[in-house]
C-alpha cells in the first residue's frame, strides 16, 4: 500500500494493551503520521489538548479499565469537535458504539486487525 501522510497530521491511540499501542504507533509512523499514545482517558485528554491542531483521528479501545471508549470519544469531541474517531474491539461494535458511529465522523475496526487493515481504515477516515 502506497500511502504517505507526511503533512503534520497526528493520530491519538488510546488502548490499555501495550502491544496494540506500540504496534499501531510503529505502523502509522511508517506511513508518515505523528502518533501519540495513551493507556488511559486522563492522559488521552491531556495529549489531545497539547496536540489539538495536528490531531485528526483518535483510535479508541472500546473496553478500557477507567472509561468506556464511547465516553472517552464524547470527552475528546468536547476538546475538538471535528475529531474523527475509530473504535476498536475484539468484541464487536456494541450498541453505544453503533450509536456514536451513526452520529458521524466515526467508524469501527475489529481486533485483531492486520497492518494492512489498519492502514486502509486510517487512510479512509483521514481522507474522508
Amino acid at each position: 500500500m502506497n500511502m504517505d501522510l507526511k503533512d503534520n497530521r497526528a493520530v491519538l491511540i488510546v488502548d490499555d494493551e501495550e502491544l496494540v499501542k506500540n504496534l499501531g504507533k510503529r505502523v502509522l509512523e511508517k506511513i508518515g503520521l505523528k502518533v501519540h499514545v495513551s493507556s488511559d482517558s486522563l492522559r488521552a485528554t491531556q495529549l489531545l489538548r497539547e496536540h489539538k491542531d495536528e490531531t485528526v483521528l483518535a483510535i479508541l479501545d472500546v473496553i478500557m479499565p477507567d472509561m468506556e471508549g464511547t465516553e472517552l470519544g464524547y470527552l475528546l469531541r468536547e476538546i475538538k469537535s471535528d475529531l474523527k474517531i475509530l473504535f476498536s474491539s475484539g468484541y464487536g461494535a456494541n450498541p453505544k458504539v453503533q450509536q456514536f458511529i451513526s452520529s458521524g465522523q466515526a467508524s469501527f475496526i475489529d481486533k485483531p486487525y492486520t497492518r494492512e487493515d489498519m492502514i486502509a481504515k486510517v487512510q479512509e477516515m483521514i481522507e474522508s
